[in-house]
């Protein structure tokens, strides 16, 4: 089994594997870069590591998960035993334990002067999207009058210097938006990018109402996921992020819907709600995991979701 360590600890694993391409010229995240991880929708085609993005001094990865032998690489499995894997091990759970993340970060307060466009490399994917949007963020609120925290994989829209919007259409975290509606109440949330990718993949899976996915990562992996606290919420999310975006949701506002190019081919807007941003957190070497909606990347997900789904 693989340890869970990062984003970072597995960009190197792959690199060392001959499963990664540098690209040194400067790239832009606007539509350049998407436009490059399109073209590499080939069963063999490697991850893509940008070193240098226009603008911004964060490289961005992509094609990360983008072939089985990757998704493999990330669950510490050989390739070809992913679900038996997945069959064998789906119902275990270990519970994740509490570390202090000793990685240096820099933490931005922000402000209209301080956005969160201009410190992120945010992609541009396609042409008729609403604007930059995060598509590989592992959200985490908590379940009402719980201990428990609720995780998704929710695609986050770039709305101003200080908001984003955030597609609650799957639960848990749905769930726990509705409760917050009804009450009338501020829904605390942290937006983890570029997290260890077989956190990820768990994340993607469905979990009993009430159990924190990270224990069933935990499961899936063999070990114990790592947590920190968040700066300013009441939350714990996983160690190592490379990225952290923390905030609120105040369900009075209502809910706007923006535009993406998503996985069907097709444009899709739902309505959503906005999400606060109050403070980002960035390791200083932070990498930023571009996912490319309409993509390999993608489709190994859904493939390794849907080959679950199909077991006898």
């Amino acid at each position: 089994m693989r340890a869970i360590r990062g984003l970072k600890e597995f960009v190197d694993h792959l690199d060392d594997m001959g499963e990664l391409q540098r690209i040194s010229v400067p790239v832009d995240p606007r539509f350049e870069i998407p436009a490059v991880l399109d073209q590499l929708n080939s069963a063999q085609a490697p991850a893509v590591l940008f070193e240098k993005v226009k603008g911004h001094a964060i490289p961005v990865v992509g094609n990360l998960l983008g072939t089985e032998k990757r998704i493999a690489l990330a669950l510490g499995v050989e390739e070809g035993d992913v679900i038996q894997h997945l069959q064998d091990n789906l119902e275990k759970r270990i519970t994740p334990f509490l570390v202090t993340d000793e990685n240096e970060r820099v933490t931005f307060s922000l402000s209209n002067d301080n956005a969160i466009q201009e410190i992120l490399p945010i992609l541009t994917h396609y042409a008729q999207d609403s604007g930059p949007f995060i598509t590989s963020a592992v959200t985490s609120a908590r379940f009402p009058n719980s201990d428990v925290v609720g995780r998704g994989l929710h695609r986050i829209e770039i709305r101003s210097n200080t908001t984003v919007g955030i597609s609650l259409v799957n639960p848990p975290l749905s769930d726990i938006y509705e409760h917050h509606k009804t009450e009338g109440t501020p829904m605390e949330v942290a937006i983890a990018v570029g997290v260890d990718p077989g956190i990820l993949l768990g994340t993607v899976l469905k979990a009993p109402k009430g159990i924190d996915k990270l224990a069933n990562v935990g499961g899936l992996m063999g070990g114990a996921v790592a947590t920190a606290r968040a700066n300013t919420v009441d939350l714990e999310i996983p160690a190592f992020a490379e990225i952290v975006l923390e905030g609120y949701i105040d369900p009075k506002e209502g809910e706007k819907g923006g535009i993406l190019g998503e996985v069907s081919g097709y444009y899709m807007s739902f309505p959503s709600p906005s999400v606060h941003i109050t403070t980002i957190s960035l390791r200083r070497d932070a990498i930023y995991h571009g996912l490319l909606p309409f993509g390999s990347e993608v489709e190994q997900i859904l493939a390794f979701v849907w080959g679950l789904k199909i077991i006898p």
